[in-house]
Formats: C-alpha cells, sequence, structure tokens
C-alpha cells in the first residue's frame, strides 16, 4: 500500500502506524505533537492520531 502525505502528516502517520503495531514512547509522542501543532491545526492532528478519535 502507498500513502501520499506531506511534511507535515507523515510522522503523524507513522506514530499512528506504530501505535497499530509496537510500543509507544510517550515523551517521543508529546514532543511530536507540539511539533505537529505548530504546523497542523489541532483538528487535522486530532484526526490522524488514534487517541483522539476514542476520546471524542
Amino acid at each position: 500500500m502507498e500513502v501520499q502525505a506531506d511534511d507535515a502528516r507523515a510522522p503523524l502517520l507513522a506514530q499512528a502506524l506504530n501505535r497499530v503495531h509496537g510500543q509507544d514512547d510517550l515523551n517521543k509522542e508529546a514532543a511530536l505533537v507540539k511539533d505537529q501543532l505548530a504546523a497542523m491545526s489541532t483538528e487535522e492532528v486530532a484526526a490522524i492520531l488514534p487517541d483522539s478519535r476514542s476520546r471524542r
């Protein structure tokens, strides 16, 4: 499968895939979200990260 993603969304998509199969590093995830919020809206970030959908 091929996924098209710009530079801002690619790290978030990688984090979402890691959540599917892998272990979380909460410090790295927090740093990633902080960086992404500088480039994207809160709504865009929340739409990609898996935790945000379950909290709605």
